[in-house]
């Protein structure tokens, strides 16, 4: 892509292992790649690699100060989220094995996606995400929406290997965080990637409103839950205003996706009562086929939001700057 003059250039950092790394910033980082392996070994999940060949060597490295595995959350956080929403979770148990034509959760409920049987994300009418060509990937409504899933749960009658549960069982291929020169830290996977297939989801620290306004969070990288439609509001569960998930304490590798205003991704929010019946996960799927390598992305923006940054995206679709720049002036 860059040629190796200007690859050295921009990454002259590229051939010290890091590991073997010298300077301050760069030992920094090699403990918090180290503490994350020690994290994934012990849940049996694929390792993930970072990457710094830039010539930063100082200031700082912008990691979680604990490493929060895909889809759990830290003792404290559980407890947290206990007290403050006070309700009966709704049955989830299903009958059968999801795949001997038994209903099941994902059948039971409103959802506008569901999995196959080889726990790839389509559509209630059986398309994957983006459509049926691969190679023309048009953007459609239900992307800028939210996407819903409901998932089985510890309560259904099928075993890890169903394909509803595809997110209980994390994530299965490598990814890198990958130091970019003008983007910060992004994400690109380490294994080919098909559509529909899922990457991970965003984990972090669950704080309520008034707890987050009155922290000092930096509000860059977190997501608003939402309860379900139709089965909880909130005055009735005592959560008096919307929890946040932040990722400045803990967080996992979901913290460095990078927007993209033709993203190769998309989030779906997915109910099961291994998180919380009410609240969702937020999870990341790959909504095109992904090669090794490739930068994972996904738009942070709907269509009436405001962009906080210039966007550095470099895709054909870029449509933001910051300043109070709204998307639909651009129309």
């Amino acid at each position: 892509k860059w040629g190796k003059a200007r690859f050295e250039e921009l990454f002259p950092l590229h051939k010290i292992p890091l590991a073997q790394r010298k300077d301050k910033y760069g030992k920094q980082v090699a403990q918090k790649e180290r503490e994350l392996h020690d994290r994934q070994r012990e849940r049996n999940r694929p390792p993930t690699f970072i990457v710094a060949w830039t010539r930063k060597t100082s200031g700082n490295h912008n990691m979680p100060h604990t490493w929060i595995m895909d889809h759990t959350n830290s003792a404290d956080t559980a407890s947290h989220l206990k007290k403050q929403i006070q309700s009966n979770k709704p049955s989830t148990s299903c009958t059968g094995t999801c795949t001997d034509g038994h209903v099941c959760c994902p059948k039971r409920t409103n959802c506008n996606m569901k999995f196959d049987s080889n726990s790839l994300l389509i559509t209630e009418d059986g398309v994957r995400p983006c459509g049926i060509d691969g190679k023309s990937i048009p953007r459609f409504p239900h992307e800028t929406a939210n996407v819903r899933l409901e998932a089985c749960g510890s309560n259904c009658a099928c075993g890890i290997d169903c394909p509803n549960r595809v997110v209980e069982r994390g994530p299965q291929k490598m990814v890198i965080i990958f130091a970019t020169v003008d983007k910060g830290w992004s994400i690109r996977t380490c294994e080919k990637l098909v559509r529909g297939e899922y990457i991970f989801s965003f984990t972090g620290h669950h704080m309520m409103q008034p707890e987050l306004l009155k922290s000092k969070q930096n509000e860059a990288m977190f997501f608003n839950l939402t309860p379900r439609c139709g089965v909880v509001d909130l005055e009735a569960t005592g959560a008096r205003s919307v929890i946040t998930i932040t990722t400045d304490i803990g967080a996992n590798e979901f913290k460095y996706t990078n927007h993209s205003c033709g993203p190769n991704s998309l989030i779906v929010c997915i109910y099961h009562d291994e998180h919380d019946a009410h609240f969702h996960l937020v999870s990341l799927f790959a909504r095109q086929t992904l090669q090794a390598f490739d930068e994972i992305t996904y738009d942070y923006y709907t269509t009436f939001d405001t962009f906080m940054f210039n966007c550095l995206c470099g895709s054909y679709a870029c449509r933001g700057m910051a300043e109070n720049y709204y998307l639909e002036d651009k129309k």
